[in-house]
């Protein structure tokens, strides 16, 4: 069968609570003519979704915490939603929290990033997490340069999951 459904009926029919998975990393043609496994498991799935890149070389081992989580906010209830699952796995291996916004800092941007500090502390009570303000730029250009400044070993974000035009 296809691929994607049948990692999704898989992990439906185990019981599973998330997904892990690696992705070639193809963009532009080759992505068009081939398709991404991985794009459409995360479109459909509606469990958590770990996605390992070729060029990813920080990914913790067996045994091996990672050691800094970064949250991407953009001020929208939906990537708050990465918050639990974010603290969940900084507790495990005692990690930062690293929470980065995009914007400009006059947009109320430096108050998402308080908010969210607040929760991950409080709430769900990691120990320390750092807060950057990034000047606007591409967001995915910007969020790279994040991970690599903070030396992040794990993204934890939301989509929304759009496919068809709605994703163009």
């Amino acid at each position: 069968g296809r691929p994607a459904q049948r990692i999704l009926e898989v992990s439906n029919r185990s019981g599973a609570d998330t997904v892990a998975m690696t992705t070639h990393g193809r963009s532009g043609l080759d992505r068009l003519v081939r398709g991404s496994v991985a794009e459409e498991v995360l479109r459909q799935t509606p469990l958590p979704l770990l996605v390992s890149t070729p060029g990813a070389t920080r990914l913790a081992g067996p045994g091996e915490p990672f050691l800094r989580v970064l949250v991407p906010l953009d001020g929208s209830v939906l990537a708050y939603q990465a918050l639990p699952l974010a603290a969940t796995v900084a507790r495990r291996g005692r990690a930062e929290g690293v929470l980065v916004r995009v914007g400009a800092g006059d947009d109320g941007c430096q108050g998402c990033l308080e908010h969210a500090a607040e929760r991950l502390i409080g709430e769900y009570g990691l120990s320390r997490v750092v807060r950057d303000m990034v000047a606007p730029a591409p967001p995915a250009q910007a969020l790279l340069a994040a991970t690599e400044r903070h030396r992040v070993d794990l993204v934890v974000m939301t989509t929304h999951g759009r496919s068809g035009f709605d994703r163009l």
